[in-house]
This record gives C-alpha cells, structure tokens and sequence, in this order.
C-alpha cells in the first residue's frame, strides 16, 4: 500500500463532468487490456450509492485528445481516500500524463476533507509503483498473499 499527504499541487487535471463522460471511458478502455468498461458502466457507477463519493479528473493533450483519468473515493472529512483506478492511454504514456491525473484526484479528495490518499498495487507493477512514487506517494506496508497449491 502507498500513501499521499495532501500538500499544494500543480496539475493539467481537470474534473469530469457529464461532457467528458466518453472520454473518460476511453481512457479506461485503452489503459486496461480486455476492459469491457462503458459508456453505461460510467453512468451506473455514478448513480450509485457510492456515486457522490467518487472524484475524477481527465487530463488532456495540448491538441484536447484524452490522455489519462484516475478516480478517488471520498471516504469523508478527515479520513483516508482510495485512489483506483488511474490509467493512461498507451500513445500518450512517459509524459506526464498519468502523474496529473493522479495529482489532480488527490488534490480534490483532499480539497474534500481526506487526510491522505492510500492506493493499493502489486509491487510487481513496476509502472505503477513508479508513476505513484512521482506522485509523491511513500510505501506504507507490503503484502504477501498466500495460496495453497493445487492438488494433482
């Protein structure tokens, strides 16, 4: 697990808003490999119960093309929020895209009242880990999971 303290941020993030829906879920689509995300997915999410908690950012490319999203979950004034997913799409990776975004949802969870960001990602995604670590975020503990193995 990774943690953010609020602090002052620069960012290209901008807040999604319901005209930046499809391009949000454009971002989550070529970020993640086989992501059947929609259009529909987005909408349900944010009518959900947990829909107000949620804070998302869109960064764009000088041209305005989509070029990374993350999401926060607010989990109220003083507590920790949960940022995921975050992703960049492929062609715009390694410019700073990604670390925006990550940037601009925390600042907005932390402009809610969060007292810090945690994400969670496996030590073995050396992208993440690093694009979390420009961010700011400090490794605040690491996991093993454990499973038995199959019987022949």
């Amino acid at each position: 697990m990774l943690s953010w303290t609020p602090e002052p941020v620069t960012s290209r993030a901008e807040r999604v808003g319901e005209p930046d829906a499809a391009d949000r879920v454009l971002i989550h689509r070529s970020a993640f490999a086989g992501s059947t995300f929609a259009l529909k997915h987005w909408e349900r999410m944010k009518a959900s119960p947990a829909g107000h908690s949620a804070v998302e950012t869109l960064v764009r490319t000088p041209t305005g093309a989509p070029a990374a999203a993350a999401t926060g979950w607010f989990a109220g004034a003083g507590r920790c929020g949960l940022l995921e997913p975050v992703g960049t799409h492929p062609d715009h990776r390694g410019r700073g895209y990604g670390r925006d975004a990550v940037l601009g949802t925390c600042a907005a969870l932390a402009d809610r009242g969060a007292s810090a960001v945690a994400v969670m990602t496996p030590a073995r995604n050396e992208a993440a880990v690093a694009l979390y670590a420009s961010a700011g975020f400090t490794v605040v503990r690491e996991t093993q999971a454990w499973t038995r193995p199959r019987r022949s």
